[in-house]
C-alpha cells in the first residue's frame, strides 16, 4: 500500500475472531494488524541480505526474479 488509507478495513480493526477476552469489560482497544510507515521515513531496512537503502531493495527484487 501506499498510504495508510489503502489499507483494507479489515486489517486495521479488530475482527470477530480476534481473542480479546482477557481484557476488563468495559475496555475498548483498538490493535492495528500492521503498520504502515510511510515512505520518507524510511532509511535502511534490515534484511537476511543485509542492511540495504530502499533503491537498493529494488535492485534485490531485479536480481531475484531475472
Amino acid at each position: 500500500p501506499l498510504h495508510q488509507r489503502d489499507l483494507p478495513a479489515t486489517v486495521l480493526r479488530n475482527g470477530p475472531d480476534d481473542n480479546l477476552s482477557f481484557l476488563p469489560e468495559g475496555v475498548a482497544v483498538s490493535a492495528q494488524k500492521c503498520d504502515y510507515t510511510p515512505a520518507e521515513l524510511v532509511t535502511l531496512l534490515f534484511t537476511d541480505l543485509g542492511v540495504l537503502t530502499p533503491a537498493a531493495v529494488s535492485d534485490e527484487l531485479i536480481k531475484l526474479y531475472s
